[in-house]
């Protein structure tokens, strides 16, 4: 368990973690992408009357939605190792379960 957890430590102990920036990547990507497609920029006659507008108008639930349901599995599965490896978490941090993972979803849509 020691060495587990001076693993799970030192990975978390790393800067600018590659995780983050795999998933920041393509969540920046698909925000420009979709702001300047419902923008009219690609093409000026994509209004509401277009007939793709309106899955292209909901896609952002779907793709935000997959990426939050990633991080909430890959949240559940660190946090169980970091208990398995006997790191207590501290006071003020999230004890990641099913529960927290579903409030997740309504304390992002709430914040944005």
């Amino acid at each position: 368990n020691e060495a587990l957890k001076k693993k799970i430590l030192a990975a978390q102990a790393r800067r600018f973690q590659p995780w983050a920036w795999a998933l920041l990547g393509p969540m920046v990507t698909f925000f420009v992408v979709y702001s300047l497609l419902l923008g009219e920029i690609f093409d000026p006659d994509f209004t509401n009357c277009v007939v793709g507008y309106w899955p292209a108008y909901v896609s952002p639930f779907f793709f935000y939605g997959a990426t939050t349901l990633y991080m909430a599995r890959r949240n559940i599965a660190e946090g169980a190792r970091m208990l398995e490896a006997g790191i207590e978490p501290v006071a003020g941090d999230i004890v990641w379960s099913r529960k927290s993972a579903g409030m997740l979803v309504p304390a992002a849509v709430g914040a944005g």
